[in-house]
């Protein structure tokens, strides 16, 4: 997750290059992270900021790649429809990415390798408890490396609270390797604030099975789903891993680092909240 920044919100697309637009969405993630995300009044004003910001960008380069367009378009162009189709909550980016998704369950070879990815991220995001149950059938079907990588970075990326049970409940008793059990409801929380406090709440409540299923040195870095903007989590997790048998070596080092974020962070809103609020919802 990301820090705090001083005043990352003024930030115009303004400039046709897809170099400063990438730039300009390590910005836009700071606004969330550090301002909207966990704030339920921003959530809609922050959607439509993202889609003032982002949607002309799109509009420019195209939904799909064309001859001979620079590298650095068709780098710019997943991220243009991730962050409109989740976030953004913008319809018409969410159709088509729903529609490669189809597309890439029916037969992968026929979707732009470099939108497959962002495409069913956004589909996960977009679905229910159903699409999860189709989500892990193409996952565990998956033959190739790299289908089973999209399909992973899927699974972390639902919003419905029971698709979000569902997830977590397979990252427990699926087929997940012991390298990919973390990467989901870390994905899962820094991607959906919305799912945060779900998630600590689902990793204390089975800590003994997740610690046994994960590589040893990983547990450590179990306090950063307490990450966010919420002094209860925050204050739960404290409680949670003061017990010796949840504080294996450096799991009291990365809490005392999200400590010092989650608290930059409060600081940060207080200090310009305000102003941010009042920038989003009157730019509405």
């Amino acid at each position: 997750m990301h820090g705090p920044t001083s005043r990352p919100w003024r930030v115009l697309p303004g400039d046709p290059q897809p170099e400063v637009l990438l730039a300009l969405l390590g910005a836009v993630t700071a606004v969330g992270e550090n301002f909207a995300a966990e704030s339920a009044h921003l959530e809609a004003p922050y959607a439509g900021y993202l889609r003032r910001l982002l949607a002309p960008a799109l509009a420019r380069y195209g939904l799909t790649r064309i001859a001979g367009e620079a590298e650095t378009v068709s780098l710019l162009r997943p991220k243009l429809i991730e962050w409109l189709g989740t976030t953004g909550q913008d319809p018409q980016v969410g159709a088509f990415a729903d529609s490669l998704a189809l597309a890439y369950g029916r037969a992968p070879a026929a979707v732009d390798p470099a939108l497959a990815g962002a495409a069913l991220r956004v589909w996960a995001a977009r679905g229910d408890r159903a699409r999860f149950e189709e989500v892990r059938g193409r996952f565990e079907a998956a033959t190739l490396p790299v289908a089973r990588a999209h399909y992973l970075g899927a699974l972390g990326r639902f919003t419905d609270p029971q698709a979000v049970a569902a997830v977590l409940e397979y990252v427990l008793l699926g087929p997940l390797r012991p390298q990919e059990i973390l990467e989901v409801p870390f994905t899962l929380a820094e991607k959906v604030p919305s799912n945060r406090d779900q998630v600590l709440a689902w990793m204390q409540a089975h800590y003994p099975t997740l610690t046994a299923r994960i590589p040893p040195e990983d547990a450590a870095y179990l306090p950063w789903m307490a990450d966010g903007a919420s002094p209860s989590r925050l204050e739960a997790a404290q409680r949670f891993f003061a017990a010796p048998a949840h504080a294996p070596a450096g799991t009291a080092k990365e809490l005392e680092k999200v400590v010092e974020l989650v608290h930059q962070r409060l600081k940060l809103r207080q200090r310009e909240g305000q102003a941010v609020g009042a920038y989003l919802e009157g730019a509405r």
